[in-house]
């Protein structure tokens, strides 16, 4: 009984050997898989909240620094918080699916198109917004921005970028996360 016993504990073993890669890289997957979802669905939700608070704000002279709260404030459930922002882009789209140009995806503005930031952005002080001179959203200054009826209002939109790490590196170091979301500015009545 003992002579028979120990060629099927190596047949079990060959067996496991075989199987266990294969069984640790869907575990591996699906978390991976999982926190990557996470971090998709936070800028999601952080392009959101940033375009809702435009589309409140309107043309309000601080409009740009009350998305940038916002966003801030929604990329806490990131790894890093809002740190991990590399770039935020508030530009004007032409209807309500429009993203932004490939210009206003680069760190540099566009007048009457976009305001274009780091995440260092998160740092200034709301006396570094309202169009003035030298100002930080003075490409395209909040207060020029259409909400009136008659006229037909702006569409606001708001462009996030992250970069989500792997971390058991199995299906790469790192991937780039971009989400983009645009609102009609709310009319205001006058």
């Amino acid at each position: 009984m003992r002579r028979l016993s120990n060629p099927e504990r190596g047949a079990t073993l060959l067996e496991f050997a075989l199987v266990a890669p294969v069984l640790l890289l869907l575990i591996f997957g699906a978390f991976e898989y999982g926190m990557f979802f996470k971090d998709y669905l936070t800028v999601s939700n952080t392009t959101r909240t940033g375009a809702r608070v435009g589309s409140a704000a309107g043309s309000s002279a601080d409009a740009d620094y009350q998305i940038l709260q916002a966003v801030k404030a929604a990329a806490n459930a990131l790894p890093g918080g809002a740190a991990s922002i590399e770039q935020i882009s508030i530009y004007r789209a032409a209807s309500a699916g429009g993203g932004p140009t490939s210009t206003c995806q680069t760190t540099s503005s566009v007048t009457d198109r976009c305001n274009t930031y780091t995440g260092a952005v998160f740092t200034q002080p709301a006396s570094k917004f309202g169009c003035g001179a030298g100002s930080l959203d003075s490409a395209w200054c909040p207060t020029t921005r259409v909400d009136s009826q008659a006229l037909g209002p702006d569409y606001i939109g708001v462009w996030v970028k992250t970069t989500h790490g792997f971390v058991t590196k199995f299906f790469g170091s790192s991937r780039s996360i971009t989400d983009s979301v645009v609102m009609r500015i709310e009319p205001r009545v006058p």
